[in-house]
């Protein structure tokens, strides 16, 4: 594997030069390992070449997986709601050094690992911008700011009245060499999705 393509070696066959896939996150590395393989064991009744493999790895998308939805601030969706999807979108952020600070819009119901997510992203974000679910199992703002702060949030946070404002006031202050990062559960990044999808980048 080198920074831009990696092998894969099969018990019979063997992909050189593959392109890294494009999804975030050094597990998508395994993801695309185990597709690879198992098409492999299908080679016989499916068969696809290399070209439409390193095709596939190129232009790979998920909704709500690290999706920019906006620029000037740079706007990033993530459905990221327990520790291990944290630390990936922690890393994605990392990537973006062009970033010059991120600000968060998020919110979570109240039986997710509040704490430990906040934990993973800590030092990565200067500003939390949150908002309350309109569903029974929401973590109420009050809660929300006691779990972030025990997940060693320092930085300043904002509770705002919903998430047209959330997005507002954070998309304000990161500015246009900022970034906004917004996740906490499928609802938010939902949420963020349809008010996007009419503005363009």
């Amino acid at each position: 594997m080198s920074d831009n393509e990696w092998h894969w070696h099969g018990n019979e066959t063997t992909h050189h030069a593959l392109p890294l896939p494009l999804l975030p996150g050094k597990h998508q590395l395994d993801n695309a390992a185990a597709v690879i393989a198992l098409l492999d064991s299908m080679r016989e009744l499916l068969p696809v070449s290399e070209t439409a493999i390193a095709a596939g790895l190129k232009t790979v998308s998920l909704a709500g997986r690290f999706q920019q939805v906006g620029k000037n601030p740079l706007v990033i969706v993530d459905v990221a709601h327990n520790r291990e999807a944290a630390a990936v979108l922690a890393d994605a952020m990392r990537a973006h050094d062009d970033v010059k600070e991120w600000h968060a819009v998020a919110s979570f119901y109240a039986d997710k690992p509040i704490e430990a997510i906040a934990a993973e992203l800590r030092e990565l974000i200067s500003h939390w911008h949150i908002y309350v679910l309109k569903d029974a199992r929401a973590a109420s703002s009050e809660v929300l700011q006691q779990k972030l702060g025990q997940g060693g949030v320092e930085s300043s946070i904002d509770a705002c009245s919903g998430f047209k404002q959330a997005v507002e006031a954070a998309r304000s202050v990161a500015g246009a060499d900022g970034g906004v990062v917004i996740f906490g559960s499928f609802e938010v990044a939902g949420a963020a999705l349809e008010y996007f999808s009419s503005k363009t980048l």
